[in-house]
């Protein structure tokens, strides 16, 4: 049963008045003023600090959505009243909910940053979330596919039904060739790219910059999407485009990873981030240095890049039979 501060509880044509820069879906799940007070002042605080990219900003809110439903279930009436016991039954409720060990750790370290920007703003006394420890992870490797399944993405037959067949390859290759997070596929500019020396200048975590490199495949395909569809009368900078020639979501790009990968008959847990695992898996299969890729990755820290050494069983054996004294085959 909801128990609300009646006196706090917004009216449906209050909340509609005037619709704030926060995620539809965090904002219809909030059920009094001042916590929505809060969200907007948290919101801002956000786009203050100039390192986290709008992508990020988002992630941070829509990661308090599952929160305020929680909330709205509860007897809690302020965010003052909140302990730690109230965030550790939350983190059962979201495991109740078959909600990932991973994801509820993202979450509980995205709620303590809002609650940590709220006691320092002197919105609450204290911040509940602080001593609560996240829930042990599964230690899983990343998936990878091989090289032959990703070319099977790329077969121009599989492209027939897309209405920016160009644009949907070129994503795929350049995702492929030079490992870079969706999020920084959406931020490049045409400028950014030099397709006469195979350098994308990519813009990361915390507006770090780095240089990452394309191979021919790649380069070809950009050359043609901008040759032959990208819209000319765009007044957009940005290199991928959507059909109306604005710049393409992060949303739309995982759509259509995940369309192709299906076509392709792949494992349905292909997704974006596959395509950077593959990459750099198969860069450390092939004798790339493990600095060269965590450069390429953008990884602050080696550790990051390390769960990437796994290799493959075939290679392992090829390895294997082919190095050791006592193992080599006649």
């Amino acid at each position: 049963m909801r128990i609300y501060n009646l006196d706090a509880k917004m009216s449906y044509s209050e909340k509609n008045q005037k619709k704030p820069e926060i995620p539809k879906s965090l904002y219809e799940n909030i059920s009094q003023k001042i916590w929505i007070n809060q969200v907007l002042k948290y919101n801002q605080f956000l786009k203050n600090r100039q390192f986290l990219s709008p992508y990020t900003i988002r992630n941070y809110l829509t990661d308090l959505i599952d929160f305020f439903k929680f909330l709205n279930n509860s007897s809690i009436k302020s965010l003052n009243d909140l302990n730690k016991n109230h965030i550790r039954e939350y983190m059962r409720w979201l495991s109740m909910s078959n909600v990932s060990r991973k994801s509820i750790s993202r979450k509980l370290s995205s709620l303590k940053t809002f609650f940590s920007f709220l006691e320092d703003h002197n919105e609450i006394s204290h911040n509940p979330a602080e001593m609560v420890k996240p829930p042990k992870q599964d230690k899983k490797l990343p998936r990878v596919e091989n090289s032959q399944d990703i070319s099977k993405m790329l077969e121009k037959n599989s492209f027939h039904s897309s209405k920016m067949q160009l644009r949907n390859i070129a994503i795929i290759e350049v995702l492929y060739a030079s490992g870079i997070r969706v999020s920084e596929l959406t931020g490049l500019s045409i400028e950014d790219v030099d397709l006469k020396s195979g350098e994308i200048k990519v813009t990361g975590k915390g507006n770090k910059q780095r240089i990452v490199l394309i191979g021919k495949d790649a380069i070809k395909a950009i050359t043609e999407y901008i040759k032959f569809e990208r819209k000319t009368n765009s007044k957009s900078n940005y290199l991928f485009l959507n059909i109306t020639g604005e710049p393409i979501s992060v949303r739309s790009i995982q759509r259509i990873i995940k369309k192709h990968s299906q076509i392709a008959g792949l494992h349905e847990d292909f997704h974006t981030h596959t395509l950077r695992h593959s990459f750099a898996t198969h860069m450390l299969d092939g004798g790339a240095d493990i600095k060269v890729v965590q450069e390429l990755l953008g990884h602050s820290s080696p550790t990051t890049t390390q769960i990437y050494t796994h290799i493959s069983k075939e290679k392992m054996r090829e390895i294997y039979y082919s190095s050791h004294p006592r193992s080599k085959r006649n």
